[in-house]
């Protein structure tokens, strides 16, 4: 939005990343694979990759939304002491002009940092939610189908506690096959028995 790039360019570029990355990911993990996707750049923790490639001259609060993105821990905590430093030193301060030390000092000041910290947060948080906008996450269209490479077994857990429970089950699992018919999707039972109460049942055959 911020480049001087034409849209294309930028589309251009995304691609030849994606490109480069897919053909040296051949053989490589998952999460390289990934990245051989053009949304990996345009959406996701590839977005700075494209961001230098294109050179985009962004406005100050799109500088603080990508340091809040890239280091959300270290932002989030060190926005909270910076407040909590700026809240609570003009009253400390006034206490020790006052001339009261040690453990009368210590009485005040905990309390007092104490309230600090909490309307820091509040803060904190306050500005978090205007500078890290929330975002639609992004989502594969599989409307045609599940393409090979993303084969995909459901997974059902359940527990047995009596031989119906088998059957009901079953039907259940035919239930959601019929209903989801891919070629590339499968459905499968995860299932386990209960606890017994001792270690020979009269069931047990």
């Amino acid at each position: 939005k911020h480049s001087t790039r034409s849209e294309r360019e930028v589309a251009r570029a995304a691609i030849e990343l994606a490109s480069g990355r897919a053909q040296s990911a051949a053989h490589d993990s998952a999460q390289a694979a990934a990245q051989g996707h053009v949304g990996y750049y345009l959406v996701d923790r590839g977005l700075a990759a494209l961001e230098q490639r294109v050179g985009p001259r962004g406005p100050a609060i799109k500088i603080l939304r990508d340091l809040a993105r890239r280091a959300p821990l270290t932002v989030y905590l060190g926005s909270t002491v910076l407040l909590l430093a700026l809240l609570a030193q003009p009253l400390l301060r006034a206490v020790l002009r006052n001339g009261m030390e040690g453990w009368a000092w210590a009485a005040i000041a905990v309390p007092v940092v104490l309230i600090s910290s909490q309307l820091a947060i509040s803060l904190v948080n306050w500005l978090m939610s205007i500078v890290v906008m929330p975002r639609m996450l992004p989502r594969m269209d599989y409307s045609r189908g599940l393409p090979p490479a993303v084969r995909t077994l459901v997974v059902v857990p359940a527990m047995l506690t009596c031989a119906q429970d088998v059957g009901a089950l079953a039907d259940a699992l035919e239930v959601r096959f019929l209903a989801n018919r891919d070629p590339h999707l499968h459905f499968a039972l995860l299932t386990d028995f209960v606890d017994a109460p001792s270690e020979v049942l009269d069931a047990d055959a």
